[in-house]
């Protein structure tokens, strides 16, 4: 069960006039979520979004590399919200990686579990 006033806080930071990457990077914060071990950075994460938003589309199809960062950024996105709830859960336990086939200890990439903020 997640606590309406989480609720309250989490739409009060992510309503304000910020970009997408200071409105993730202030929900990975106030979560305590570390990213670190992803392939993807954020910053990719966050230009492979504004170009497939701004634009319509993403110009993959130029190098099979590009590609590839557009599947692993799809991937890793995922990822990220999955914390992002196990965080609003607080759940302490550890949780199935399908990209590496592994399971994590979520209080090795969350250190704020049941203490937001």
């Amino acid at each position: 069960k997640v606590d309406n006033d989480i609720i309250s806080q989490i739409c009060s930071q992510i309503s304000k006039k910020q970009s997408y990457g200071a409105k993730i990077t202030a929900l990975l914060e106030y979560w305590g979520i570390s990213i670190s071990d992803l392939k993807t950075s954020l910053t990719d994460i966050i230009r492979i979004r504004d170009a497939i938003i701004h634009r319509g589309l993403y110009f993959h199809d130029k190098n099979v590399e590009e590609a590839k960062k557009v599947f692993d950024a799809s991937e890793d996105l995922f990822h990220i919200l999955t914390r992002i709830f196990l965080a609003m859960l607080s759940y302490g336990n550890e949780y199935y990686y399908p990209r590496e086939g592994r399971w994590i200890k979520f209080k090795d990439v969350c250190s704020k579990i049941g203490h937001p903020g």
